[in-house]
């Protein structure tokens, strides 16, 4: 009980730090979209799956020394496992969805090449669903690990796209993920090199 609370008053905490994070990024942003994105999963033990997603990017430039990212976004996938159980051979499907907390930063490169490499790192509280044939399930939740790289790209004044390599680290299960993502704008992107 009093590890509950605690980790309770931990995710109130991140909370507030978040939603006081973000406003005061947003007014010295560069820019600031949302879009979606498709991801290819592989899950130890589940196996392949596939998964969509929602973003919202601000980026802040740093002036020379690269743009910070903030990145909330929330990821879904469904996965099947055919297993071996005694008496007959079962299906383990697993159905997951991630609230990432993620930060990316973008490399400093000269400012005329266009796609922009970036790492970052978040947590993402966790909810998944199992089910097992014959009709048993459970639901669970946990806090995982997300570190990930990729590049960045525009595609129009006012649209970016990113190819992202995202593992994700839990006690229940470990994934990565290959992440194909877009963002749209609200107006052009003028500034230089983002």
């Amino acid at each position: 009980q009093m590890n509950r609370s605690t980790k309770g008053y931990r995710t109130r905490i991140a909370l507030v730090a978040l939603l006081t994070l973000v406003p005061t990024a947003a007014q010295s942003a560069t820019f600031a979209g949302a879009g979606a994105k498709l991801s290819f999963v592989a899950a130890n033990p589940i196996g392949a799956g596939v998964g969509i997603g929602a973003h919202a990017l601000i980026r802040v430039n740093l002036e020379g020394a690269g743009a910070l990212d903030i990145y909330p976004n929330i990821e879904m996938w469904y996965g099947v496992d055919e297993r071996d159980d005694w008496y007959y051979r079962k299906e383990l499907g697993v159905f997951e969805i991630a609230f990432n907390i993620d930060g990316r930063y973008l490399i400093p490169i000269d400012e005329h090449i266009k796609v922009r490499p970036f790492v970052g790192v978040g947590l993402a509280p966790i909810l998944y669903h199992e089910e097992w044939e014959p009709g048993k399930d459970q639901t669970k939740g946990s806090v995982a690990l997300n570190l990930f790289s990729g590049a960045d790209l525009p595609l129009g004044p006012t649209q970016r796209a990113f190819l992202e390599v995202r593992g994700k680290f839990s006690n229940d299960y470990t994934a990565l993920k290959l992440t194909f993502g877009v963002v749209f704008t609200p107006r052009a992107i003028t500034t230089p090199g983002v």
